[in-house]
């Protein structure tokens, strides 16, 4: 369980100061960069790539995302949050030679909600390690749905990694890592 504020009271009852991590994406703004200008806009999603991304089915699909969670969980060491899937709009599996190679659930506010919860927030994203094409083509999707509806801010809980880093700069999405330690 995790609990906001009160951090001396709470650590009473083993309770331990945890930094908070997201990364903030901004789609369809202009990004400086030194003296250089760029504007994101829509991110190349070929169709090959947009074929192999569909909606999650919890039922049939749940063996496949328990696999690939327990690949995943290896690598970080079972830290990241576990959500039972379910099926919803921003609820996508990116599947390849008919295997789940990774998927993502993300829900959309009207508005953003606080710092880390934007208009659209990714709430849970994994995929095989080895197959960052998946990243790629889910944060490609979602970023391009965000900007068809003129949403130009994404937040999501994903891991700080030089791997996940190499993936977003490849396809060219501009973000920012986010840390904050304990809460308000």
């Amino acid at each position: 369980s995790r609990l906001g504020g009160k951090t001396r009271f709470y650590s009473r009852f083993g309770y331990l100061p945890f930094p908070r991590r997201y990364m903030e994406f901004r789609v369809g703004q202009s990004i400086g960069g030194g003296v250089s200008q760029a504007t994101a806009g829509a991110l190349a999603l070929s169709d090959a790539q947009r074929r192999r991304i569909r909606p999650l089915d919890p039922k049939t699909d749940r063996p496949a995302l328990d696999a690939l969670h327990a690949t995943v969980s290896r690598r970080y060491a079972a830290a990241l949050v576990r959500l039972a899937p379910s099926a919803g709009p921003l609820t996508l599996v990116y599947e390849e030679n008919g295997a789940i190679a990774g998927w993502f659930t993300a829900t959309e506010f009207d508005r953003d909600i606080t710092e880390f919860e934007a208009a659209i927030t990714i709430y849970a994203l994994e995929y095989d390690p080895a197959k960052p094409c998946a990243l790629q083509s889910l944060m490609a999707y979602v970023c391009n749905y965000a900007f068809e509806k003129g949403i130009t801010r994404l937040t999501g809980r994903l891991p700080f990694d030089p791997l996940v880093r190499a993936a977003l700069h490849e396809i060219g999405l501009p973000f920012k890592e986010i840390e904050m330690q304990g809460g308000i």
